[in-house]
């Protein structure tokens, strides 16, 4: 099948995440292709067989979507809603990674899920990371968890409050 660069873009984002938002996918590839017609570009993939769609989610055939990943994209949209340099699925105990430029400097990105109970994990496996240029933004699911985690950069908690994010340094 012949596919256009919106379509490829789509397929490399699968590959990397398995399943999205489909309004995750579409802001992701409209960043990229500001004319974008999400329908054809998503209608063809489909009947071909590479994607489905169901649930509100886009997604490879045999793979589920996973809740902190979606939750994750869903702060790098609202934390870079115009453009994002780079992004990708992170390296435990990140869920996804994505560069961005702030004062004329890229700058490294890290959402990190926390479940409850999981705070000590979390700090243990930043000790030793690199800081410089770099931004954690933790994910949690009550406020009271940043109270447990130390971190050793410039970071924020966010947790959503009436299906709303809310961010705290």
């Amino acid at each position: 099948m012949l596919l256009s660069k919106p379509q490829k873009s789509l397929i490399r984002l699968l590959r990397e995440f398995g399943a999205v938002r489909e309004g995750q996918a579409q802001k992701l590839l409209i960043m990229e292709y500001p004319s974008l017609k999400w329908e054809p570009v998503i209608r063809q993939l489909e009947n071909g067989g590479l994607v489905r769609r169901t649930d509100g989610c886009v997604k490879i055939p045999d793979h589920y979507p996973e809740i902190s990943l979606l939750n994750a994209i869903d702060v790098m949209l609202l934390l870079s809603p115009k453009k994002i340099e780079l992004f990708q699925k992170g390296m435990p105990p990140f869920s996804v990674t994505f560069f961005k430029e702030r004062n004329q400097t890229l700058w490294r990105y890290d959402i990190c899920s926390v479940p409850l109970g999981g705070e000590p994990m979390i700090s243990a496996a930043l000790e030793g990371i690199s800081t410089k240029y770099r931004m954690m933004v933790f994910i949690l699911e009550k406020p009271e968890q940043q109270k447990s985690i130390f971190v050793p950069c410039e970071h924020c908690f966010t947790w959503k409050d009436n299906g709303e994010y809310r961010f705290y340094k």
